[in-house]
């Protein structure tokens, strides 16, 4: 089948202070990870441990640096058109692709219309 069942009960059992001194030392060796990547990496030394558990563990351990993270936000396109529909512009969700889901996003200016097979 090629999937892999985990249950979504099993975390680690690692205390605040623990999880604070594993986000620091983590920290230190990779300033730019933010939430996702820290979730990723501690999944990868074994530590399950809940996404608002690592927020707030960042949050304690390394305010400046999540602030200067969240600043640095990815600046979306915007659209400026003369009427509605002139413009269209098309995404592909590609990740799906290898469990046989395709997903298409069609959006213009005005509204947004999703696609799926």
């Amino acid at each position: 089948n090629g999937f892999v069942f985990i249950s979504k009960g099993t975390f680690s059992n690692i205390s605040d202070d623990q999880l604070d001194e594993l986000v620091r030392q983590t920290s230190s060796d990779h300033p730019n990870f933010g939430i996702r990547m820290m979730k990723g990496y501690l999944q990868s030394k074994g530590w399950r441990v809940q996404r608002d558990r690592i927020r707030c563990s960042l949050l304690r351990t390394d305010p400046i640096g999540l602030m200067q993270r969240w600043q640095k936000a990815i600046k979306r396109r915007s659209y400026n058109v003369k009427y509605p529909r002139s413009l269209w512009h098309i995404d592909g969700n590609h990740k799906l692709i290898r469990y046989d889901f395709g997903c298409l996003q069609l959006g213009q200016g005005h509204a947004t219309l999703k696609f799926a097979n």
